[in-house]
Formats: C-alpha cells, sequence, structure tokens
C-alpha cells in the first residue's frame, strides 16, 4: 500500500476482502426448485439502491442452499451483477429481513474485513462515476454484457481508503440523504396504497359510504381515517354490504343509478411522437419522456428521459402532474404495458414530450378528473383489458383502441367520483411535492458523492 490523501491508504480490494465469490452455476437454482420459504434468491431487482431491496424473493429449502453454501451471502456482504445489467452494487445491511441470502448465477459477492473498511464506504465508492468505470473496465459488451473472470478482476482493483472512522462519516452524511429519501419514497408509496385501496372500495367493491356523508373528506389526503375504514364520526356502511340495491349490467351487478360507459366517453388519448434517432442529442432543453420512464415496480423515473432537439407538435407535451400510459412492452411479462404513471419531475428540462412508445390521457370532462383515472388504470381489470388489446412476437404493442374501448361502471350522478378526486388529488400533490423534495436530495448527494470519495471535501 502506498499513501494517498494524508492518512487515506491506497490498497486493492483483494488485500482488504474476506471473500470473494461467484453465483451458483444456473443449473443448480431453477424454478422447479423454488419453494414458498426458506433462503431468499437475490436477484438483480434487489440491486437497484444502495441497500438490498429487501422484498419480493423467490426461495429454496435451507438443505438446497447448503449444498451451494459457497454462494451464501450475510449481512454487510457487498453484491454485485456481472453479466446482464452489470454495474449494480448494494449491500446487506445490519437490519435486514434475513440473516442469510444466496446469490444468483450472474452476481458476485465480496465480503470485508470489517476491521479496516464497512461495507457502506465501498458501495458508495462503486456508485461513483471512477468506481463504474473500474468495474466495468474489464467489461465485454458483445451479445449479453459480462465482467470477465469477475472474482479476480475485483480483486485487483484498487481504492483509496481514509482511516475507518472517516469512512463512517462519509458513509454518514451519505446515508442520511438516502435515508430521507427513502423515507419520502416510502411516504408516497403508503399515499397511493391508500388511494388504490379507497378506490376499490368504492368503484370495484361497491362499498362507497351508504349515505354518501362525505362533507368532511374533501380537501385532504386519503390517509388511514379516510371513509375506506371509517372516518370522522365513525364507521361509514358500505353500500353493497348495507343492502344497497343491485342491478344487472354486461359488466355484472351494479349499483342502481350506475351506468356502463367508455373510456372514449370522457377521456381523450393522445399518442405521442415519432422520433428519428438524429434528433438524440448529449444536451438540451428538451426532453423526451420514454418507455424508461416507467418503473417496473411501477411509478415514474426521470431515468427515461432523452434529450432532443426535434419538432413535436403541441399535443405531444406534456407538463408535471399529467397522465400517461405506457402502449409498448419490451419483454412478452407486460410488465409496463398498459401502466399509468404521473409525471411528477420535469428533470431540469424546460419542456418534455412523450414518445410514441406512450400515450397522454386528457379528461374531457372536470367531474372526471386525473387522479379517478390514474387510480382507474391502476386496477387489475384495465391491465387486463391493455394486455389483451396488445400484440408482437418480441416487443408487445398496444392497439391505440384498447385505452378508449375500456368499459367502466360509473354512477349517473358524478358526485362520488368528485369526491374521490378531491381526496386523490391532495395526496397526489402531496406525492409530487414529495417527488421534487427526492430530486433535490438526489441532486445533493450525487455532487457530495464523488467530493467525499476522493477527499476533496474534507469532513470535521
Amino acid at each position: 500500500m502506498r499513501e494517498t490523501i494524508a492518512d487515506w491508504k491506497e490498497t486493492t480490494l483483494g488485500e482488504i476482502a474476506e471473500k470473494v465469490a461467484m453465483g451458483p452455476f444456473g443449473s443448480n437454482i431453477k424454478v422447479e426448485t423454488f419453494v414458498d420459504s426458506g433462503v431468499p434468491i437475490i436477484s438483480g431487482d434487489h440491486l437497484r439502491g444502495l441497500k438490498l431491496k429487501d422484498k419480493h424473493y423467490n426461495f429454496i429449502t435451507d438443505e438446497h442452499a447448503k449444498r451451494l453454501k459457497n454462494s451464501l451471502v450475510k449481512r454487510g456482504d457487498v453484491i454485485f451483477t456481472h453479466a446482464g445489467n452489470i454495474g449494480q452494487v448494494a449491500y446487506i445491511p445490519n437490519n435486514s429481513k434475513y440473516e442469510t441470502y444466496i446469490i444468483s448465477q450472474r452476481q458476485f459477492f465480496l465480503r470485508c474485513d470489517a476491521e479496516r473498511v464497512i461495507p457502506e464506504y465501498i458501495t458508495y465508492f462503486f456508485k461513483t462515476r471512477i468506481g463504474q468505470y473500474k468495474l466495468l473496465a474489464n467489461a465485454n459488451q458483445v451479445g449479453v454484457p459480462s465482467i470477465a473472470r469477475p472474482t479476480s478482476y475485483l480483486k485487483s482493483i484498487t481504492i483509496a481508503l481514509p482511516p475507518l472512522e472517516d469512512q463512517k462519516k462519509i458513509a454518514g452524511i451519505l446515508g442520511s440523504l438516502d435515508d430521507k429519501i427513502e423515507l419520502l419514497r416510502k411516504e408516497n408509496e403508503t399515499l397511493e396504497k391508500l388511494a388504490q385501496t379507497l378506490f376499490k372500495r368504492w368503484f370495484v367493491d361497491f362499498e362507497f359510504p351508504a349515505d354518501c356523508a362525505l362533507r368532511n373528506q374533501a380537501g385532504r389526503p386519503i390517509s388511514s381515517t379516510s371513509p375506506a375504514k371509517g372516518g370522522e364520526g365513525g364507521s361509514v356502511k358500505g353500500y353493497k354490504s348495507s343492502g344497497g340495491k343491485m342491478i344487472d349490467s354486461k359488466l355484472g351487478p351494479i349499483p342502481e343509478g350506475w351506468r356502463v360507459g367508455r373510456l372514449d366517453d370522457f377521456v381523450l388519448v393522445i399518442s405521442g411522437y415519432a422520433y428519428g434517432g438524429d434528433e438524440l442529442v448529449d444536451s438540451s432543453n428538451e426532453a423526451l419522456v420514454t418507455l424508461k420512464s416507467f418503473d417496473r415496480d411501477g411509478g415514474f423515473q426521470i431515468r427515461g428521459f432523452k434529450p432532443f432537439r426535434g419538432d413535436p407538435k403541441p399535443e405531444h407535451r406534456v407538463e408535471i402532474g399529467d397522465l400517461v400510459v405506457a402502449h409498448t412492452d419490451l419483454t412478452q411479462a407486460a410488465d409496463v404495458l398498459g401502466n399509468p404513471a404521473f409525471i411528477f419531475s420535469n428533470g431540469g428540462f424546460e419542456k418534455m414530450y412523450i414518445t410514441m412508445d406512450l400515450a397522454k390521457i386528457v379528461s374531457q370532462t372536470s367531474d372526471i378528473r386525473i387522479g379517478f383515472l390514474y387510480f382507474l388504470m391502476k386496477t387489475h381489470s384495465f391491465k387486463r383489458h391493455c394486455v389483451g388489446y396488445s400484440n408482437g412476437t418480441t416487443v408487445l404493442h398496444m392497439s391505440r383502441k384498447a385505452i378508449p374501448n375500456y368499459e367502466l361502471s360509473i354512477p349517473e350522478d358524478l358526485a362520488l367520483v368528485r369526491q374521490f378526486s378531491d381526496m386523490a388529488g391532495v395526496s397526489l400533490k402531496k406525492i409530487i411535492g414529495n417527488s421534487s423534495q427526492i430530486q433535490t436530495l438526489s441532486r445533493l448527494r450525487d455532487t457530495l458523492l464523488p467530493k467525499l470519495m476522493s477527499g476533496e471535501v474534507k469532513i470535521g
């Protein structure tokens, strides 16, 4: 080792590693070996942030895991992807849900010497541009992207290490920002789940308040005290369960005073802009909102923005708060096809336009607002409808008739729809505000990250 910045030391990861090992061969973990519980399998979807995304696992039995013990990982280990979506890295925190995990065949892991380095510091290093460059310098981009000889290569990577206490301080500064970002994201998830639950109760299960006494509910965000679970004044009886009259319809029994309509009775569906490759540029004050703006877990992400200069029509332009739907899916799994998303951020661009893979949804009546439409489009019924209107052997494309032709049950008197829209609108406004904070905090973290990790910014 040689000295770098003051008491920082330059070393290799091999010198500070207790263990570096690969995931099992693909033949050792197959779908037919999955069980309902046991040892969770880490996939690329779990490595999207700094910390392991600790949910939605497949499992193998404890006995199966023991046979693959060289690929077992535990709290404090740093996980990397060496094939496919290379460059992913995350660590398993001390408060993780499970004590032991197994990595997949496309991953490998680093177990650090705890007396010399903390996993947070290593993970943050590989989130920097120089860290990503070093990690991917040995990558092969032909066919399936992969890192050649990943374990031996990882051991050879050099890194400048400050004293352990300084590592903890650096990780603490960056971690506090990440923790705040995560709290805001969880709040957004909660607000959306509560609104979706209320939508289902009222407009799918027909358990809207029997007396429609919602006077005190509008003008505040949907919460656990909203009418779905009783609200101000105590429990609210649901229409259907309290004996409300139901009538037959082509969609099945619906409440008396309701009817079946189509979405094109209420909305305008605007297809996106067909851009040319020569319109994409490195820098611009205008951006295309693309299919990559749809997170496969739901929601909107700005990494799908593409700077461009072109000549789209005014109707292709979108603003913060607009509702868009994915018309294309790059996989046969239809993960994003038909998914709605609100545009929660402009990513710093002055103007945004949707591509041909998306459609913008514009309400044609003030009684049926975007909040109602968004949660309608989050239902399983709408998703199934969109998938049924799609085709394609490698890329799925949804028919332009899909959204306009969707049929829904809706009250003749739209007061209930307006009440829901008022509450959903307040929640969505809060989500948009939180999302703006997330973008600000993310930019601050991304600015500090390379400066702290290089020693450019000194810590006290």
